[in-house]
C-alpha cells in the first residue's frame, strides 16, 4: 500500500500533472501538480496559461475563465498540501474525502472553539466552492471582524483579510474544520 500523501497515475495534462494521491487513511484522491521540480517555487510559464484555463473551462464553463495565477488552487493553500507535497485537491468528491478522511467538523456557522490553523470551507447547494485558513482567532468571543483569513483565489493571488469579508464573497454556509 502507497503510504499517504503519496502520489502516483501521474497524467501530463493542463499544463501540469493530473495524480492521485493517499489520504491519511489510504483513500485515493485526485490532486493536481504544477510544472517543473522545485514545485512550490516555480513560477507557472506563460505557454502553460492556455492549458490551464481551458481545464478550468472543462470544469467550471466558459464563465469562469480569467487569467490564472499561480500554482496551487484554494484548497492547497487550506489543506496545507502544496506547501508539504507540491499539490492541490480537487475540489467536490476530493476535498469532501480529505475533510471526511483527516478533519473534525466543528459546529456550523459558529467561531466557537475554532483558532489559528484550522480551515474554513464554503458551500454552495452542498458543494464545496472555497477553503482558506484561519490565520488570527481570539481566543475569547471571536467574531468574523476579529477573525483574520489566509485565502487564495484560483484566478489571482493571496489574501489576508478579516473573515467579514469572506462571509460577503463566499457567503454564510460555513464551517470549520480541525485537522485531526
Amino acid at each position: 500500500m502507497k503510504p499517504a500523501h503519496a502520489v502516483y497515475d501521474q497524467e501530463l495534462r493542463f499544463g501540469g500533472k493530473i495524480c492521485v494521491a493517499k489520504t491519511d487513511l489510504g483513500h485515493d484522491v485526485a490532486v493536481w501538480m504544477p510544472p517543473g521540480r522545485d514545485l512550490p517555487v516555480q513560477p507557472l510559464q506563460d505557454r502553460h496559461h492556455p492549458l490551464v484555463q481551458r481545464a478550468h473551462e472543462l470544469m467550471h464553463g466558459r464563465g469562469m475563465i480569467g487569467p490564472f495565477r499561480g500554482l496551487l488552487f484554494c484548497h492547497g493553500h487550506a489543506l496545507g498540501t502544496f506547501e508539504k507535497y507540491g499539490y492541490s485537491v480537487y475540489g467536490g468528491d476530493g476535498m469532501e474525502l480529505v475533510l471526511s478522511d483527516e478533519y473534525i467538523r466543528l459546529a456550523p456557522r459558529t467561531l466557537t472553539g475554532a483558532r489559528a490553523g484550522d480551515i474554513i470551507v464554503w458551500r454552495r447547494s452542498g458543494t464545496i466552492v472555497h477553503s482558506a485558513k484561519l490565520e488570527i482567532v481570539l481566543r475569547n468571543n471571536p467574531t468574523s471582524e476579529t477573525t483574520k483569513i489566509s485565502s487564495k483565489d484560483t484566478y489571482s493571488g493571496f489574501s489576508h483579510d478579516w473573515l467579514t469579508h469572506y462571509l460577503r464573497e463566499w457567503g454564510d454556509d460555513w464551517r470549520i474544520y480541525r485537522h485531526r
